[in-house]
């Protein structure tokens, strides 16, 4: 992004695990966002745009297979 360094800076809560958590966001909802945040020994970094990062909930996967991919379909 060609603006990036004028980009507003600030601090959104996202919930983690259930619970609200600090990130630093650059840029603002309503065009193109960045935020991250250190969350144990894993940094996370979400980039979007036209959404409320408060809006967000980030939970753990137990099987990303499963869950993102969906079940298999049946074999012929």
């Amino acid at each position: 992004m060609a603006g990036s360094y004028e980009a507003p800076v600030s601090e959104t809560e996202i919930a983690i695990d259930g619970a609200r958590e600090p990130f630093l966001t650059v840029g603002t909802p309503n065009a193109h966002w960045v935020a991250v945040h250190r969350h144990h020994d894993v940094t996370i970094t979400i980039a979007a745009r036209e959404i409320d990062p408060a809006a967000l909930i980030i939970e753990p996967i137990a099987d990303p297979a499963a869950r993102l991919l969906g079940p298999e379909p049946d074999a012929p």
